[in-house]
């Protein structure tokens, strides 16, 4: 059994570890919106779907990584 202290280091990874991955996300969509916009294409909805795409993949990736730590 878990005790207090390791439940609150377990969530404190957990939030640490979504907050990585929406950061990230939105760091790498907008770097793609950029590049999109300079080879004229519409950045706002590459930004869209980018941001979707990568920020699931990264909050997927960190999750999966919170797993492997907490065991």
């Amino acid at each position: 059994m878990m005790m207090g202290w390791e439940i609150t280091v377990s969530a404190t990874r957990l939030v640490a570890s979504l907050i990585i991955a929406l950061v990230t996300g939105i760091a790498l969509s907008a770097f793609l919106a950029a590049i999109g916009h300079a080879h004229g294409y519409n950045p706002e909805a590459i930004f869209n779907l980018a941001g979707l795409s990568i920020t699931g993949y990264m909050i997927a990736w960190f999750w999966q990584r919170h797993r492997a730590l907490a065991r």
